[in-house]
């Protein structure tokens, strides 16, 4: 079992209102929220591990978590005194849910091959995740079931690595689908809609080189292949537009570590 306290800046009693960029009759509050209750979890596991030679293992495992109160920021309409209904986004314990899945990874190196190619290895694994929680009552809606907010039902990782004397390199593939980062409550009182990211792939390289004992020269790379971040607003149930379109910046990076 577990138990997790809110963090200090999501109870945070500070309240802002600021006044609407769009329609400048309207106002926009924010803040923490001192009526949080720690999040609770009883957690389930179970594995398989087998060992089938010095290098390599495939385990499977599978897991299950029953929770009560995840945090999670939200966007409600309230009636706040001398501002009259606005919309408000603060922090807010979710109902009962549980997170479930599997997980199968698998390693090993190709030391049965002949020269230089006995360096070569891989790692391997994919998780199967499925989330869900009933909203919280701050909504109306108590009970209604949604997924978790940023959990992807599948993630993969592909690694191929290299470990022969001097020289120790590794190119890691990562992939997960999309995943919801908020939800809030639209015009309708019965309509629930939020933010989520579609599926993102990230590809990262990195290597050394030790050719004497007090000497390692490094090189890195990543994000090699440049798959943006794209998040998508709901308008409503059926209706979603793009959020906005985040690239992350290419980076390559030479440097060198001394022992003496």
């Amino acid at each position: 079992e577990a138990r997790t306290r809110p963090a200090v800046s999501q109870t945070n009693p500070a309240f802002l209102i600021t006044r609407d960029a769009v329609n400048l009759g309207d106002y926009n509050g924010s803040g923490g929220n001192i009526g949080l209750k720690p999040i609770q979890s009883k957690n389930y596991d179970a594995s398989l591990e087998w060992y089938f030679n010095r290098t390599g293992s495939l385990t499977a495992a599978i897991f299950r978590r029953d929770i009560q109160g995840f945090i999670s920021n939200y966007t409600t309409f309230q009636d706040v005194p001398g501002f009259g209904e606005i919309r408000v986004t603060r922090p807010e314990n979710a109902g009962k849910g549980r997170i479930q899945g599997t997980e199968v990874a698998f390693t090993t190196f190709f030391d049965f091959l002949p020269g230089f190619l006995s360096g070569f290895g891989t790692q391997l694994n994919a998780t199967y995740l499925d989330g869900k929680q009933a909203l919280p009552t701050v909504l109306g809606e108590e009970g209604r079931q949604v997924r978790v907010p940023n959990t992807s039902k599948w993630t993969y990782n592909a690694n191929l690595l290299y470990e022969k004397g001097p020289v120790s390199a590794r190119l890691a593939y990562n992939y997960r689908t999309d995943w919801v980062n908020f939800y809030n409550n639209t015009e309708a009182e019965d309509a629930v809609a939020g933010e989520y990211t579609k599926a993102t792939a990230r590809l990262d390289f990195s290597a050394s080189l030790t050719p004497v004992e007090f000497l390692t020269i490094t090189f890195d790379a990543t994000n090699l292949t440049g798959v943006p971040f794209r998040n998508v607003r709901n308008f409503t149930e059926t209706q979603s537009y793009p959020r906005d379109i985040r690239y992350e910046a290419r980076t390559y990076s030479l440097g060198a570590r001394f022992r003496f």
